[in-house]
């Protein structure tokens, strides 16, 4: 019966502990996907960034075919 007691005893500690490695988990796959769309967002702006060089070298070239 003291076995049961202890037990009891040890089931709030338990508990909290596993909430605890929960919270670890979902932390650490939250940092995961933050680096993951942090990748994405550089990656995209790279494509953006050379995007615009494209844009504004075509409007250039535009811009002094017209002026002849």
């Amino acid at each position: 019966m003291k076995c049961v007691e202890n037990s009891m005893n040890l089931l709030p500690e338990l508990n909290l502990n596993l909430q605890y490695e929960e919270r670890s988990n979902r932390t650490h796959l939250l940092q995961k996907e933050i680096e993951l769309v942090e990748t994405q967002l550089g990656e995209l702006k790279s494509k953006h960034a050379e995007s615009m060089r494209s844009v504004n070298a075509k409007i250039k070239v535009d811009h002094f075919s017209a002026i002849r």
